[in-house]
């Protein structure tokens, strides 16, 4: 059997995961699993041409492509996926790791676009620092996969599964969900100014919710006001060598934003002036 999934993805360093992950991550760890096919992101003519292979079993896909320079598809795209999978009988396997649990303002990042995934992974936000994850299905495959066909050492600790449902219920009931949302359009917003400001500099700004990048026209530059930035105490991460992800935390609202949007305004300064 195959799986087909996107390339420049990232899912994870361990083994299985990491035959689906950026081939840049693979290095010093081969030999991987064989039987995963890697097909442009967002381009849905590529998945169906995957799909004509009767080996393929499941289709994985992030939402969003996070550590790619937060890779947002077209609108459409994951609908059009789900209408493939179901039409060939293929699961379509959801990795929410990092757009999961209120990141997007929905609580799962698919809900944007009306479908269900048949399989899907959350971690990392789900524990609110405590390590924790965890893989869910539909009943449909769940009746394949019973209490006691796979385990972990540490899986379904109390500690991390109160810290999952303290989490949980601090979201859905904190309101952090329409605050994720509502504060990602402002900073989207103010962002959009920085572009417009510095458009020498600046070459896209995009988000979803509280997942935002600003993509910079040249690695150079990119690399110099994300360090700055670190100095002014605004932490953010460069991707794909030219994209500042932005990752703020669910209670982030306008003074928070406005005072990011500074910082960067003023290293884009200061880059400028360099």
């Amino acid at each position: 059997y195959k799986i087909v999934h996107a390339r420049d993805s990232f899912h994870g360093r361990t083994l299985g995961a990491l035959s689906a992950t950026n081939k840049k991550y693979q290095a010093g760890f081969k030999p991987l699993l064989p039987g995963f096919k890697a097909v442009p992101y967002g381009k849905i003519e590529s998945i169906e041409k995957a799909l004509s292979d009767e080996k393929v079993c499941a289709v994985l896909l992030e939402p969003i492509q996070g550590e790619n320079g937060v890779k947002i598809p077209y609108e459409n795209y994951l609908r059009d996926v789900r209408r493939l999978t179901k039409k060939k009988g293929v699961l379509l396997v959801l990795d929410e790791i990092q757009v999961g649990m209120g990141r997007t303002g929905k609580l799962f990042a698919y809900e944007h676009y009306g479908i269900e995934p048949d399989i899907m992974t959350l971690a990392k936000a789900l524990g609110g620092g405590i390590p924790c994850g965890a893989f869910l299905a539909t009943n449909q495959v769940a009746r394949h996969f019973t209490p006691g066909v796979h385990g972990t050492t540490l899986g379904g600790n109390p500690i991390a599964m109160s810290a999952g449902l303290a989490v949980m219920k601090t979201i859905m009931e904190d309101g952090l969900l329409d605050r994720a949302a509502s504060s990602g359009t402002y900073f989207l917003e103010r962002l959009a100014g920085i572009k417009e400001a510095h458009h020498g500099l600046v070459k896209d700004v995009r988000g979803k919710g509280l997942i935002l990048g600003v993509e910079f026209k040249s690695p150079e530059i990119a690399k110099d006001v994300v360090t700055r930035a670190v100095g002014k105490g605004l932490l953010t991460i460069l991707t794909e060598q030219r994209v500042m992800r932005l990752l703020p935390p669910l209670i982030a609202g306008k003074k928070e934003i406005d005072h990011a949007i500074d910082i960067i305004g003023e290293t884009l300064d200061e880059a400028g002036n360099a």
